[in-house]
């Protein structure tokens, strides 16, 4: 199949108020690979790109969902700035999206240092992986990456691969980003989906 690449063209996703920055989507893709290639953005009040609903749960999450198709096996990055303003600003990758009480996530947290698989299973979200990762500078941009396979479920940070497990509860469902706080102020650029 030809290769389908959709890019909506804005500069930054930005959960709070700051000025866009430069960057850019990728432009290498697989071969024979479906992407479908964001770069967000947000002047003042946060504007969702077409395809993406918000939603909010009732333990204090941000769902970010891209509606218009269900994946199972898939590849997505997501380039993301934290904001060290509050203590609980955890923020990455939904992924198998049921409903807003069935989900997968993995979420990157500079605050308390941890990188976590999490899922939501009749609105019960506990984490079911767990790594302490420090990064360098924690204000600074860094990439992350989730790859579901089947039953594996694999997780990077800028590259190197972070948390593997398998868990076979959710087979598919719809993609996008996570966001804990009432008032998220996370930043993210580049978001990019591989089929």
């Amino acid at each position: 199949m030809k290769l389908r690449v959709l890019i909506l063209l804005s500069t930054l996703f930005f959960f709070g108020c700051a000025q866009a920055g430069n960057h850019r989507v990728p432009t290498a893709m697989a071969p024979k690979a479906k992407v479908w290639a964001f770069a967000l953005h947000q002047e003042g009040e946060l504007k969702l790109p077409k395809g993406f609903t918000e939603i909010r749960t009732r333990d204090q999450c941000r769902l970010y969902v891209f509606e218009p198709l269900v994946f199972s096996d898939v590849d997505i990055t997501v380039k993301l700035k934290p904001n060290l303003s509050k203590k609980d600003y955890g923020a990455g990758i939904l992924f198998r999206y049921q409903d807003p009480q069935n989900y997968y996530c993995v979420r990157y947290n500079p605050g308390i240092n941890n990188f976590r698989f999490y899922k939501s299973i009749r609105g019960d979200r506990a984490r079911f992986a767990n790594r302490t990762v420090r990064l360098k500078d924690k204000t600074d941009w860094h990439e992350l990456r989730l790859v579901s396979r089947g039953d594996l479920l694999q997780a990077y940070m800028d590259g190197k691969l972070v948390l593997s497990r398998e868990d076979e509860i959710l087979k598919k469902g719809k993609v996008g980003l996570w966001v804990r706080g009432e008032e998220p102020k996370t930043r993210f650029t580049e978001f990019v989906i591989r089929q």
